[in-house]
């Protein structure tokens, strides 16, 4: 074999040793990826959300249909109620404990270590994968359409929200002396009963409906506070 033959077969051997030596070091963002592996969600129930945009304009969309065919002297919806997201259910993805830190910092946010359109047993959330040290979790929350988190924090929109009980329509914004009009009270109460109903969910509102399953996570948690 001559000296060429040689350097040629010699460059070969050492190429191979680097592709192999690079496709066994642990790639940086399949780390990220594995750090934040959620497959325990699987484990629970996934629930249909009665405030998610489309659900809200459906109920909507039945109750009209409803007063239109119905005999009795009940009042039309005010043709002027429109329903348009006002909250928005998203996942924060925080990538640093710095970052956290500035996402719990921000009193306007309620955040759940766990996603809110699921239903988990305490076992399934007891059992969850631990952490590293130096690793965070995502972080579930609905926030206001047009806040301004003051966070570093990434996060991502998972759905459009209407949540009935904040919009000014039904005195969310009013003063605590103005009393909403009944009409208004009743829309907004059949609103909720038919977003739920279509949903196959059951109310948590204390004034109107109460429900014996404690583990259901809408209504109140949609609205920053915790069950």
């Amino acid at each position: 074999m001559n000296k060429f033959k040689k350097l040629n077969l010699l460059f070969g051997v050492v190429l191979l040793t680097m592709i192999t030596s690079c496709n066994n070091e642990p790639n940086l963002s399949e780390t990220v990826s594995q750090s934040k592996n959620e497959d325990w969600i699987k484990l629970g129930k996934k629930l249909e959300n009665p405030y998610s945009i489309k659900n809200m304009r459906l109920a909507l969309q039945n109750l009209k249909a409803k007063k239109a065919s119905s005999t009795s002297r009940e009042a039309p919806i005010d043709q002027g109620f429109d329903i348009q997201p006002n909250y928005l259910y998203v996942e924060f993805q925080p990538q640093t404990e710095a970052e956290e830190a500035v996402l719990k910092q921000d009193s306007s946010v309620v955040l759940f270590d766990y996603p809110l359109d699921y239903e988990f047993t305490d076992e399934v959330l007891d059992a969850r994968p631990v952490l590293a040290s130096n690793e965070v979790p995502n972080y579930y929350s609905a926030i206001k359409i047009d806040s301004e988190i003051a966070s570093e924090a990434q996060y991502q929109t998972l759905e459009e929200l209407y949540i009935p009980e904040e919009d000014p329509y039904f005195g969310a914004l009013a003063p605590a002396t103005q009393k909403v009009s009944d009409k208004k009270e009743n829309l907004l109460d059949q609103l909720l009963d038919e977003a739920y109903k279509l949903t196959g969910n059951e109310r948590q509102d204390a004034k109107t409906k109460t429900s014996t399953t404690s583990r259901l996570i809408f209504g109140k948690r949609w609205c920053h506070q915790e069950i």
